[in-house]
């Protein structure tokens, strides 16, 4: 197939070929890279993200923690101003002489019981029943603090051992805008159960049926029992307005919001914050009008995570169109409020920033592909443009060939003229001169081996110098290293000395604890024992930093003789090396001077063999005559056909090979007839 190609569409596939092939390799290579760097960068874009999204979390954790603890601040002063007031008004008491019957009703189970309890009274006057909000009537403590701080209060009595307690008097509404007398809070409760112990509960709690910051105080009678609690709240929805406001503006990209759940309760999973969030609407059942049940598994799993812990979870919700759309979130538990903490944002703007570093590294990766095509593109037009440059310049030597070709043909007759001018020549002198080019040639056979063994021992001697050189500097090597572990030896030697002081110092000190237990009696005789023992080992320790800083010395002693020694090595094996290089010198100079006679040698051989191919010329002049003219028309033949199989191989299928045509010259005809014999034999051969 390629045969049948030009040398233009030959030379092309070849460029072609060498610049594509490294190209291709190129891009294979570059593309396996730039996919390892895609998902490192995709990895890396995933986790700073997912960073950012948990410090948020984290930072509104701390911010939650804060406002607590500001509202527990402003609460102190608020439960002082109610305490005031109950002292100002006369104090509490119980009057077991009149019972009052009441229906209780838990706050949490709502399930109600009829009982009767003393009259709870201020200053020595009955709280009353009162459920509704006259306007001009005033409950004693709980309607002036609301009048003075806007703030709720309630009084509470203890109904029984367990500890439940009752509201009595309270300015707190219920949903049909009563007060929330009758209700009580059963002993379970975190808030009773600490009142209990005679603390003050500060904290997030559910009132009546809305959550509220609260503080509750025991009230004590006069042998100190707890008989009720003194409370003052705000609202929930009120107390925690300016967080939630600043939670509610915050926004992460588009999709990206801040949210907070209740963890408990009827309300879990309601939005406290968020765009699901409603301050106006206080049902207990109200919850995320888009996915109920998503808020609510988050709520329940946010409860088992530890303070401090953020947790990740994906969800899918349906937008108002009705198209489902993921999301993923990042959540704690921040306890003290019962709230869920989190923020949350579509899959598809939380992977936005992945995709695009992706997409960007696939144009950066396409536009390299390209630039390559482009290149590829480019060099085969530049390999067009030079294959064609090269055929037209061939063409144009065939052509020239094939022109001196025909010239050689005719200048062949002209040298077979001037050839017979040689037909007598010396036989004999060509004779004397090929007997002595084989002698001269023999000699130079003896001195070239000569040269070559000389060449082979100076190889030799160079070695055997490098081998010397190598065994000098090992030794020197060897010697440092003596000298370092002489060295290391005499600080050793130094430090057993110190030893040897430490542990004569210690004998002396052992020596004089031994005087002293002795002038102590008895008391003193332990010690005794022990400074002996002490001044024991002291001794022992003397004794061995001696015997070890002797065998050091032995070492040191050792180790400056292996020093020396390896000195006089050291300076044995440096003459060794100047010796060989004495004997490498001479034996290069040997080699040189038979390389230079091998030269002459096969100068007076190549000058001989000169003088014998003019004398073989003189006596062949009519041999070399007779097939100058065949050799040239046959050269010229030749020259022919490979000027055509140049043609060929420039044009391919498009040239036709002609057929060489073999012309007789009468120079022949007179050759072959002058010298017969010869020129037959000349054939033949």
């Amino acid at each position: 197939m390629t045969k049948k190609l030009g040398l233009r569409q030959r030379l092309l596939i070849f460029g072609i070929t060498c610049a594509l092939a490294p190209m291709a390799i190129v891009a294979l290579i570059s593309e396996y890279e730039s996919h390892q760097l895609e998902q490192q960068v995709v990895q890396d874009v995933d986790r700073q993200t997912a960073e950012h999204l948990q410090q948020t979390v984290d930072g509104l954790v701390r911010r939650t923690a804060l406002a607590d603890e500001l509202l527990k601040e402003k609460l102190t002063p608020t439960l002082g101003a109610a305490e005031e007031m109950l002292a100002h008004a006369g104090g509490i008491g119980l009057d077991v002489s009149q019972q009052v019957s009441w229906e209780a009703v838990n706050q949490v189970t709502h399930a109600s019981t009829t009982l009767e309890l003393p009259q709870m009274q201020v200053g020595g006057e009955w709280l009353g029943q009162e459920r509704a909000f006259v306007e001009g009537e005033e409950i004693p403590v709980v309607d002036r603090l609301q009048a003075r701080t806007g703030d709720t209060a309630t009084i509470f009595q203890r109904m029984n051992e367990a500890g439940d307690m009752l509201r009595v008097a309270t300015n707190v509404k219920k949903l049909d805008g009563e007060r929330a007398i009758g209700t009580y809070i059963p002993h379970t409760s975190p808030v009773v159960q600490t009142v209990l112990q005679g603390e003050t509960f500060m904290g997030r709690a559910f009132v009546g049926n809305a959550y509220y910051i609260t503080a509750y105080k025991p009230l004590f009678d006069a042998q100190g029992d707890v008989i009720g609690i003194l409370y003052v709240g705000t609202p929930d929805a009120v107390a925690a307005t300016p967080l939630r406001e600043q939670f509610g503006a915050a926004t992460l990209g588009e999709t990206g919001r801040i949210f907070a759940l209740n963890a408990t309760g009827d309300n879990q999973g309601r939005f406290l914050v968020g765009d699901q969030a409603d301050e106006t609407d206080t049902s207990a059942s109200r919850l995320s009008q888009a996915e109920p049940a998503v808020y609510k598994k988050l709520a329940q799993d946010a409860r088992q995570l530890a303070p401090g812990e953020i947790a990740e979870a994906h969800f899918t919700t349906t937008a108002p169109d009705g198209t489902p759309r993921e999301h993923i979130a990042f959540y704690a538990y921040y306890a003290p409020w019962d709230w869920v903490l989190g923020v949350s944002m579509t899959e598809d703007e939380y992977f936005h920033v992945v995709n695009e570093v992706a997409h960007g590294l696939k144009r950066s990766s396409y536009i390299r592909i390209g630039g390559m095509i482009i290149g590829g593109l480019a060099a085969a037009l530049a390999f067009f443009l030079l294959a064609r440059q090269i055929s037209r310049q061939l063409r144009r030597i065939s052509e020239q060939l094939g022109l001196s070709a025909n010239e050689s043909s005719h200048a062949s007759a002209e040298v077979s003229k001037a050839s017979n001018q040689l037909a007598e020549g010396s036989a004999e002198q060509a004779a004397a001169l090929e007997e002595t080019s084989a002698s001269l040639q023999e000699i130079e056979s003896m001195v070239s081996h000569n040269s070559e063994n000389a060449r082979r021992a100076t190889e030799l001697t160079s070695e055997s110098t490098r081998m010397a050189d190598k065994g000098a500097e090992q030794m020197q090597t060897m010697t440092r290293s003596m000298d370092r572990i002489k060295d290391s030896s005499r600080e050793i030697s130094v430090i057993i000395k110190t030893i040897d002081e430490i542990a004569f110092q210690t004998n002396l000190l052992a020596l004089n604890a031994a005087v002293e237990a002795a002038r102590a009696g008895e008391a003193g005789a332990g010690f005794a024992v022990v400074a002996e023992e002490v001044r024991n080992l002291a001794q022992r320790s003397a004794k061995a930093a001696t015997e070890t800083s002797a065998k050091i010395e032995e070492a040191v002693k050792s180790s400056e003789a292996g020093a020396q020694m390896c000195q006089q090595v050291d300076r044995s094996l440096n003459d060794i090396v100047h010796r060989v290089h004495e004997i490498d010198s001479l034996v290069e100079q040997i080699a040189n001077a038979g390389a230079e006679q091998s030269n002459g040698i096969m100068q007076i051989n190549q000058a001989v063999s000169s003088m014998d191919s003019v004398t073989q010329q003189n006596a062949a002049a009519s041999e070399e005559t007779a097939s100058s003219a065949v050799e040239l028309n046959a050269q010229s033949e030749n020259i022919r056909q490979q000027v055509a199989d140049l043609q060929l191989l420039i044009n391919g299928g498009k040239a036709k090979r002609k057929a060489p045509q073999k012309e007789t010259s009468s120079t022949d005809e007179v050759e072959d007839a002058a010298y017969p014999d010869w020129v037959e034999e000349r054939r033949a051969s």
